[in-house]
């Protein structure tokens, strides 16, 4: 009896002591999982990283990320999204790199960096940092701790070229001054210098199987580990924005994307877009529309645009597949948030993609500017055609009619002074006079928060023959027209009356800058010009010929409608006035 009973006493207390031993490990988990889920923290698994394992198709969160300093960067690869902010100072920088989950943007941990001048980027088991100060290389986890850290004494300087591969295995370094590449593995050491010199190289980043580097002579080669051999991935003259897997440039209307391949053609929204952000499947562009800053992604996989409209001014796109991750910036140029793209899409159309140039795919529904203005009800007086007995009453010239649809829907400029032209006797198509006279630009871009364009007064903004376009100003259509052989009188500042007196009474047409359909001039599209000053479009700009006047009206001949109207004298004048009573004789 007494050693059955002291048996049952001492299975109780085994109990006891098993469910002391589960409450404290349960209470240890507990703390240590919201311990870690407060602090952002994740630990990785011994031969993975968790922030890596992808469960098929993924949603962004709805998230905001919040970064301060100079620049900050956004950086994606195997479901992990790496933020690098930096504080720039004359020669290095001091950054800091924050490691989140791609998705749920889960903070994973961060690494105050300091003061260097640093490569940072993405492999498959979390982020490392070259510092070409010191000619080493650090790798950090998963959870942003500190993995492996290696000194390369034996190689040249780290320049800008350096990058190590997505596997983690190769480190790829470049002698500036002897223009070589080298291969080193991470673990034996052992660097191989492949064949060939590259001069201007500025740019290396890791890809699938490779890295691809950026020259600044508009070309992009690919280091193939496989083979240890460097090819041309692309190149071209237009290309403005690089990428591992495709370079984008623009002609007059159209994206150029521009593979190892034939370059193909997309055609823009609107002349503005400038490219923001390349991925291997899709890019984007920013233009802003007066109070909105709007983000375009083109999806080449599926072949479809979306717009979305921000708030805050975008800085660049980083992709996963075809999803966008942007940074924003705020007005100090110091605060920037880093947000997915999703769930927010104004506009969703599909894109034509063509081998040619010359296509014009735009719908008319998407023009935003330009001089394709939807007729106003509000028009102080609607055009008319000349009556018989407008015309025994009136001093009206004969010049000839060019409608300017569909073939060159932003061209009145052209169109307008086409018939000037023809009416002074000199033999001049429309085509002819844009591709061989008209000054052309299409440069739009980004710097120190500013959007720059060109000045409408010194080029044509974009291509007369896309509804993307905007327009020009009265000089250059006088350059184009003395390119053109003729002789061209600038009467800008006169008043209509003056012209009808001088010029239509002795039987000369004049350009003259007013609006479509007579309609109030509103404020179009802010860009900045390299000199520093801002310049807001006139929208609804239109170029029209004066051909003559009565008692009442001005006599136009206007290339939106390819027809001779009338106009209420009161209101051509101010409108005339707004556009800065900018006007031409061609002789």
């Amino acid at each position: 009896m007494a050693a059955k009973h002291s048996n049952k006493k001492g299975g109780k207390t085994g109990l006891v002591i098993i469910a002391i031993v589960l409450i404290i490990a349960l209470a240890t988990g507990a703390a240590w999982y919201f311990s870690n889920k407060e602090t952002g923290q994740n630990t990785p698994d011994a031969d993975n990283n968790t922030a890596a394992i992808a469960d098929g198709d993924q949603t962004f969160t709805n998230q905001i990320l919040q970064f301060e300093g100079d620049v900050v960067e956004a950086l994606t690869y195997n479901n992990m999204l790496l933020v690098n902010s930096y504080d720039a100072g004359l020669d290095t920088a001091s950054a800091r790199s924050d490691l989140y989950g791609l998705y749920d943007f889960r903070k994973l941990g961060s690494q105050n960096l300091g003061t260097g001048d640093y490569n940072i980027n993405l492999y498959k088991n979390g982020f490392y940092v070259i510092s070409r100060t010191e000619n080493k290389l650090t790798l950090y986890n998963g959870s942003g701790e500190k993995a492996e850290e290696k000194l390369f004494n034996n190689l040249p300087e780290f320049s800008r070229v350096g990058a190590l591969s997505r596997d983690g295995t190769t480190l790829l370094s470049y002698d500036a001054k002897e223009c070589r590449l080298y291969l080193t593995n991470i673990s034996t050491g052992k660097t191989a210098k492949l064949d060939g010199r590259y001069t201007d190289l500025s740019k290396a980043e890791p890809c699938e199987d490779g890295f691809s580097i950026i020259a600044s002579n508009q070309k992009t080669y690919f280091v193939n580990l496989k083979n240890k051999s460097v090819s041309l991935l692309y190149s071209g003259k237009n290309i403005t924005c690089n990428g591992a897997y495709f370079g984008l440039g623009t002609t007059d209307y159209n994206f150029e994307i521009v593979k190892k391949d034939k370059p193909v053609y997309l055609s823009m929204v609107t002349v503005d877009e400038y490219p923001i952000g390349l991925g291997e499947k899709a890019f984007a562009t920013q233009t802003m529309q007066t109070a909105n800053n709007i983000v375009r992604v083109y999806d080449l996989e599926n072949k479809e645009r979306r717009d979305y409209n921000l708030t805050a001014l975008p800085e660049s796109v980083v992709f996963a597949g075809t999803d966008a991750i942007v940074v924003t910036g705020g007005s100090d140029l110091r605060h920037h948030n880093v947000r997915a793209l999703s769930g927010e899409v104004v506009k969703q159309v599909k894109i034509d993609i063509s081998t040619s140039d010359g296509n014009t795919l735009y719908s008319k529904n998407e023009v935003i500017k330009n001089n394709t203005a939807e007729s106003s009800s509000q028009a102080a007086e609607q055009p008319a055609q000349p009556t018989s007995d407008d015309k025994e009453k009136a001093v009206i010239i004969n010049a000839p009619n060019i409608n300017q649809n569909p073939e060159y829907p932003t061209g009145c400029e052209s169109v307008a002074t086409v018939m000037a032209l023809k009416y002074a006797g000199h033999n001049v198509t429309v085509g002819k006079f844009i591709d061989s006279y008209l000054t052309k630009s299409s440069s739009f871009y980004m710097q120190d928060g500013k959007k720059i364009g060109p000045d409408p007064y010194k080029a044509f903004i974009g291509n007369p023959r896309s509804n993307a376009s905007y327009g020009c100003m009265a000089p250059v259509i006088e350059t184009a027209c003395q390119k053109a052989g003729a002789k061209v009188e600038n009467t800008t500042g006169m008043p209509l009356s003056d012209l009808c007196a001088n010029y239509i009474d002795k039987k000369s047409p004049v350009i003259i800058w007013a609006t479509i359909d007579m309609e109030e001039k509103t404020s179009g599209s802010v860009w900045y010009l390299e000199d520093g000053s801002k310049f807001v479009w006139p929208k609804h700009e239109h170029c029209l010929l004066l051909v003559g006047y009565d008692d009442d009206y001005y006599y136009i001949n206007d290339p939106m409608k390819g027809a001779t109207v009338k106009y209420k004298k009161t209101v051509v004048e101010q409108r005339y006035g707004e556009l800065g009573m900018q006007s031409l004789v061609v002789k």
